[in-house]
C-alpha cells in the first residue's frame, strides 16, 4: 500500500476541500498574526534623537535595494549575500512610498528612508503571517482543522517569528517561501490516480518556490528535498522526471530570483564565497567560546517557538518518521540539512533557524489533531498544547508579549540619551568607547551611520557633537584605534562614559570564563573596566539585562553611565 494508516484514516489532502472547508479559519489566523506583527513594527526607526534606525542590516538593506532600477532593467544589486528577491520587493515598496508619502526631499532624507524601511517591516509582517497560513494548511490536510489551528496559533504567537516580522529583513520571506513550497509539495501525498501532468504540475510549482526562497535566502533551496523525497516514496515511475522538474524550476526560479548569479556573476560568487567563509569562521567575539552550533541552535529554536513546542514537535516528528508516515518522513528531509548546514556554522545568529520552527508548530497541531478529546490521552495533549502556546514555558504568546512589551517601550539608548542631554551643558563630555553605531545612545542625530560609510565621513559628525561633546580615542592613524582603549581614561578623561552591552557582554563572558588571552580585545576590555572602576561609578543602567542571543536582542539592549569620581 502506498498510504499508511494514518493517512487512510485521515484523507485530507484535497485541495478543493481544503478551500472550502477553511477559509475563514485561515484568513482570521492570518489576520490575527498580522495584527500582532504590527504592533511594535515602528520600533527603532528615526525619530527626533536619531536618523538611523536601531536595526544593523535595515539600513543596508535598503541601500542595496536602491541599486535595482526595474525600470531600466537593472536588477542587480552589487551585493549577494543574500539574494536579490527581497532587496526587489524593497526597490517596489521605496517608489510607492516616493509616490503615495513624498519622494525624497535629498540624498540623506532620514524620514524618508524611515518610512521605506516602515515599508519592508510591513512586508516582513505580511509574509511572516503568510507562514501561519502555511502552518495551518499543512497541519489540517494532515489530520483536521483543530490541528490545523493549533498549529497557526503556534506560529502566530512565537516570539522569535513574531519579532523577526517586524524587521525590514529577508529572513521571514525566504521562511514563508518554504512554507509555501511544502505546502505545494505535500499535495504529492494526495490518494488519487495522478496524471503525468498533475504530477509534473505539483513539481514545477513546489520547486519554483525553494527557487525563490533560494533567490532570498540561499539555503532557501533545501526545500526542494521534500518533493523529491516524496515522489521516490510515493510515485517511483516518475520520480526521475519528477526530480528533473523541480530541481530545474528550482534553478530557472533562482535566476530569476537573483539575476545577478549571471548579470554579476564575478561578484556573485565573491560575496557567496564571502559569507561561507563569514559562518565558517566567526562573527568576531559574539560566538567565541559558546556552545556547539547544533546545541546553540536548538537552545534558538527554544527561545524563539517555546521549548513544548520545538522538544515535542520534533520528538513527535521523528517518531512518525519512524512509523514511516511519508508527510513527516519529507518535512525531515527538509529539516535534518538545514540543521546539519546551520549546526556547523560558527555565526549562530537566531534568524538562521526560523526555518525549522514552521515543522515544530505543524507536528503539535497534528498531534493534538490526531489524538482523541475523550480519553485522558487526548484531553492531557489538548492541555499541553494549550501550556505551549500560551507560553507558559516562556515561549509562546508569554514570549510574544515580553518582547512586543520592549519594542514599544522607549528604547534604553533614546532613556540613556536623554538622561545625559538632560544632565550635560556644552562643555560636559562623553566618552565612547568605540566606533558610534546601533548600540550606542544618539547623542548626536547621525550615531547610527551605517559602517559601509566611510569612518572618516562618520567621524565628523561625532566631532561636531555638542551639548554633551562626544569623545573616542582617535590614534594619529585612524585604522589603529581600538575598542576599549585605556587612553579614553588617561588622556581625554570625559566626564562621563558610556556602552551597551552589544560592546561589552561577549567580552565579559569570556573574562568570567577566565581566558581572556583568547583576544587582544577581551584583554582591552579587561584593562579598561579595572581602570573605569578606579576613576569612575555606575550611575545609570538602562534597559533588560539579558544574555540573550544578539540578534533577539536588538529590542532589549542595555546601556551603561559612568561618571568620573
Amino acid at each position: 500500500m502506498l498510504f499508511n494508516t494514518h493517512l487512510e484514516k485521515h484523507p485530507v489532502f484535497d485541495l478543493k476541500a481544503l478551500n472550502r472547508s477553511s477559509t475563514k479559519w485561515a484568513i482570521s489566523l492570518f489576520v490575527l498574526a498580522l495584527l500582532i506583527r504590527l504592533v511594535g513594527i515602528q520600533w527603532g526607526l528615526a525619530n527626533n534623537l536619531h536618523n538611523q534606525t536601531y536595526h544593523p542590516d535595515e539600513e543596508v538593506n535598503w541601500r542595496y535595494s536602491q541599486e535595482i532600477n526595474i525600470a531600466h532593467l537593472k536588477l542587480t544589486p552589487g551585493f549577494y549575500g543574500y539574494g536579490t528577491l527581497y532587496f526587489t520587493l524593497l526597490n517596489v515598496a521605496s517608489d510607492a512610498t516616493a509616490a503615495y508619502g513624498g519622494a525624497p526631499k535629498s540624498a540623506e532624507d532620514w524620514q524618508y528612508i524611515s518610512r521605506c524601511e516602515l515599508a519592508g517591516r510591513v512586508l516582513s509582517a505580511i509574509f511572516g503571517a503568510g507562514l501561519v497560513v502555511c502552518a495551518f494548511a499543512i497541519a489540517y490536510r494532515i489530520s483536521n482543522l483543530l490541528g490545523g489551528i493549533v498549529a497557526g496559533l503556534s506560529v502566530a504567537v512565537s516570539p522569535g517569528l513574531v519579532v523577526h516580522s517586524r524587521f525590514a529583513t529577508v529572513d521571514m520571506f525566504a521562511a514563508f517561501l518554504i512554507g509555501v513550497s511544502l505546502v505545494v509539495a505535500l499535495q504529492l501525498l494526495e490518494e488519487r490516480d495522478w496524471t503525468d501532468k498533475d504530477l509534473l504540475k505539483v513539481c514545477l510549482w513546489s520547486g519554483a518556490f525553494a527557487g525563490l526562497s533560494a533567490g532570498t535566502k540561499y539555503t532557501g533551496i533545501l526545500a526542494v528535498l521534500a518533493p523529491i523525497v516524496l515522489l521516490f516514496l510515493l510515485h517511483k515511475k516518475l520520480a526521475v522526471k519528477g526530480t528533473l522538474a523541480v530541481i530545474l524550476s528550482s534553478i530557472v526560479f533562482f535566476v530569476i530570483a537573483t539575476p545577478g548569479c549571471l548579470l554579476d556573476t564575478h561578484r556573485f560568487l565573491s560575496d557567496v564565497l564571502f559569507e561561507m567563509r563569514h559562518t565558517s569562521t566567526g562573527h568576531g567575539l559574539v560566538f567565541t567560546g559558546t556552545s556547539s552550533g547544533f546545541l546553540y541552535q536548538i537552545s534558538n529554536l527554544c527561545l524563539g517557538v517555546g521549548t513544548l513546542t520545538v522538544l515535542f514537535g520534533y520528538g513527535f516528528l521523528i517518531y512518525r518518521a519512524f512509523r514511516k508516515q511519508y508527510w513527516a518522513i519529507a518535512i525531515l528531509a527538509f529539516v535534518l540539512p538545514t540543521y546539519l548546514l546551520i549546526g556547523k556554522a560558527q555565526v549562530k545568529f537566531y534568524r538562521y533557524s526560523i526555518p525549522l520552527a514552521l515543522p515544530a508548530s505543524v507536528a503539535l497541531g497534528v498531534a493534538l489533531g490526531e489524538s482523541d478529546r475523550q480519553t485522558w490521552k487526548g484531553k492531557l495533549m489538548a492541555a499541553f498544547a494549550a501550556i505551549a502556546i500560551v507560553g507558559l514555558d516562556g515561549g509562546g504568546l508569554r514570549g510574544t508579549v515580553t518582547f512586543t512589551s520592549a519594542m514599544v517601550s522607549p528604547d534604553p539608548r533614546d532613556l540613556a540619551a536623554e538622561y545625559l542631554k538632560s544632565v550635560s551643558s556644552p562643555t560636559t563630555t562623553v566618552g565612547f568607547v568605540s566606533d558610534p553605531w546601533f548600540w550606542s545612545p544618539p547623542l548626536f542625530p547621525n550615531t547610527g551611520l551605517v559602517r559601509m560609510i566611510p569612518f572618516e565621513v562618520r567621524d565628523k559628525f561625532r566631532a561636531q557633537a555638542t551639548d554633551p561633546q562626544v569623545l573616542q580615542y582617535i590614534p594619529p592613524n585612524p585604522n589603529d584605534r581600538i575598542q576599549w582603549d585605556t587612553r579614553l581614561i588617561t588622556e581625554l578623561k570625559p566626564q562621563y562614559i558610556t556602552y551597551s552591552d552589544f560592546e561589552s557582554l561577549d567580552d565579559q563572558r569570556l573574562v568570567e570564563e577566565g581566558n581572556p588571552s583568547q583576544s587582544l580585545e577581551v584583554g582591552n576590555y579587561e584593562d579598561f573596566m579595572t581602570l573605569l572602576k578606579q576613576k569612575y561609578h555606575l550611575i545609570k543602567v538602562f534597559g533588560y539585562d539579558t544574555n540573550l542571543v544578539e540578534d533577539m536582542r536588538y529590542a532589549m539592549t542595555t546601556v551603561y553611565i559612568w561618571k568620573r569620581t
